[in-house]
């Protein structure tokens, strides 16, 4: 179980959901973990802009392995295929900008396209002083704590592309794989496991799974 009560097997929940509205109403002390969206960028850059978060931030996370991205959709052509000239059109046209501006489930993969969805956003919410929304949670205390969520600036746009272009390492997800560590994990975060023990049945059971 999460800190919020969340089953760790809703791993894209964990991840992403609600995390800065859980972190203002005391609910953990920080948040880890993917940010799936340009939605969701957008939420983190506006916890700073609420009063009495001022010193909130958020930085990517470097692994052992690299800088990972979370590889939701891949695309490729079959060496074998019959036509593959239809294919690299269909890929063409999937990655164009045209559809990348409007990709919601996931970020777009040009530079352009990201900063065409943004440029749509400041017309759409200039008048409403950027703030596109809100969200809201309900404190221990039984008070409603809301985040104005507000289209970042140039300079916050332009540090996102950054962040991006740094990224070099694909994660492919593999349910099976995280169950496990999420359970030895969960036992290690209980005290029903030394670190040792956790990371010793971690290792055989992957390594049972990844000989099967």
């Amino acid at each position: 179980m999460s800190e919020n009560g969340e089953a760790l097997e809703d791993a894209d929940e964990i991840r992403t959901r609600n995390q800065e509205t859980y972190f203002m109403a005391g609910m953990q002390q920080f948040a880890a973990g993917s940010i799936e969206n340009i939605g969701e960028y957008n939420c983190h850059r506006s916890l700073p802009k609420s009063e009495g978060y001022e010193d909130c931030g958020s930085v990517p996370m470097k692994s052992r392995y690299g800088n990972v991205f979370w590889a939701k959709t891949l695309l490729g052509v079959n060496a074998s295929a019959v036509d593959i000239e239809r294919a690299q059109a269909f890929i063409k046209t999937a990655l164009g900008t045209k559809v990348q501006t409007e990709v919601e489930h996931g970020f777009p993969v040009t530079q352009k396209a990201i900063m065409d969805n943004y440029a749509a956003q400041w017309v759409l919410y200039k008048d409403n002083d950027y703030v596109s929304g809100q969200g809201s949670v309900v404190d221990a205390d039984g008070n409603e704590v809301v985040l104005l969520i507000r289209i970042p600036d140039e300079a916050e746009v332009n540090e996102l592309l950054e962040w991006i272009e740094s990224m070099d390492t694909a994660y492919v997800e593999d349910k099976t794989f995280e169950g496990v560590v999420y359970e030895e994990g969960e036992k290690f975060m209980l005290g029903d496991k030394s670190l040792e023990e956790a990371m010793g049945s971690i290792e055989t059971r992957l390594g049972i799974y990844l000989a099967e």
